[in-house]
Parts: C-alpha cells; sequence; structure tokens
C-alpha cells in the first residue's frame, strides 16, 4: 500500500521547512541579513528594509530578482528616486509647494445619523439582537 501513495512513507509535512528548500534557503538569508544589523534589539525595524533588498537582489541560477518574476520588472529602490546631481533644497521647496497647494476634503455625512441616546435605551428593550 505505501508503494502506492508514496505520501504515507514521508514524515515531512507539507509547511516544514524542509520539505520546501527554497523556504529554508529565504530563512537563512534573512536570519543572516538579521543578525548582520547593529542594532538587534530593534530588529522588526530593519525587517522593511531586508525583504526589500531580498527582493530585489539577483538570483544568479535563474538571472533575475524575485520582483521581476512577480511583476515582470525591476523594484524601483529608494536610492533610485533621486539623481545624483539634483539639489536637495529645490526638491523640498517643490514639495512644500505642492503640499500647501492640497486642500482638504470634509468627511460625508452619514447616510443615517444615530441618536446615541435613542439607540442606547431600544437596546435595554429588545429581545435580541443579531
Amino acid at each position: 500500500m505505501s508503494s502506492i501513495h508514496t505520501s504515507l512513507r514521508d514524515q515531512t509535512h507539507a509547511h516544514h521547512a524542509a520539505y520546501h528548500p527554497c523556504a529554508k534557503r529565504f530563512h537563512r538569508q534573512l536570519k543572516g541579513a538579521l543578525k548582520g544589523h547593529p542594532n538587534q534589539e530593534h530588529w522588526s525595524d530593519v525587517v522593511p528594509l531586508i525583504l526589500l533588498g531580498v527582493r530585489s537582489a539577483l538570483k544568479e541560477d535563474i538571472g533575475c530578482n524575485a520582483a521581476e518574476l512577480v511583476y515582470g520588472t525591476t523594484l524601483r529602490l529608494p536610492g533610485a528616486f533621486f539623481s545624483l546631481h539634483s539639489d536637495p533644497t529645490t526638491y523640498v521647496t517643490a514639495l512644500r509647494n505642492r503640499m500647501q497647494s492640497l486642500t482638504a476634503t470634509l468627511p460625508r455625512a452619514a447616510a443615517h445619523p444615530v441618536d446615541s441616546t435613542t439607540s442606547t435605551s431600544k437596546l435595554f428593550s429588545c429581545f435580541h439582537s443579531s
């Protein structure tokens, strides 16, 4: 019977890291990056940056990175948003002017305004609630 159903012989669960070599490799890469970070007490603060690095790192065996496989293009890294020859003060001035030109919008009015005094008095007289 076990020769027909090979899953009965295999004692490794599908969600176990040993069953998935890619997950094992990713865990090793993530653990190494976290251990290499100087501020290990606040490791959760650097996880997004580490994940960005993992997703944008070139996989030599397939010749592309994980973002290219998923999205079909490379990720735009934070350093690529700014050119090396641009003046930061002009960027800040343009950003400040843009933010000042934005106007606030008022929230929508509720479709059915609720009177809190009426609602709580009705709750006490109810037999059941759904």
